[in-house]
């Protein structure tokens, strides 16, 4: 309960906890950011990392997009091909319907 959580806050502030370092060594190598160099020099490898991976998925998506209009898959370049006009005979109650609607689209709108 209460009593647990007053002991763990003041073990972690002791730095007796498991797999925790001790601070007093640790606040004299840190820098007005609180950082240590260790932890500025991963934060500026994952920086690094991320950038490569950035630019590594950049590459493979254009090579993909490139790959894909060649093969003429582009949704772009399937929408002209898929479109066929379909002409589809009316019937005459159909016909009918579509004046009557013509007309009384165009009353509505004067």
């Amino acid at each position: 309960g209460m009593n647990d959580r007053k002991k763990v806050n003041e073990m972690k502030e002791k730095g007796e906890l498991p797999g925790q370092k001790k601070r007093g060594s640790v606040k004299s190598a840190q820098n007005e950011d609180g950082l240590t160099p260790m932890h500025l020099a991963t934060s500026e490898q994952q920086k690094a990392a991320i950038a490569i991976q950035k630019r590594a998925r950049g590459i493979e998506a254009r090579k993909k997009v490139a790959q894909q209009r060649a093969d003429g898959e582009l949704p772009s370049q399937q929408a002209g091909k898929s479109k066929k006009k379909v002409d589809v005979e009316l019937s005459d109650e159909d016909k009918a319907a579509l004046v009557i609607q013509k007309s009384a689209k165009g009353m509505n709108d004067r």
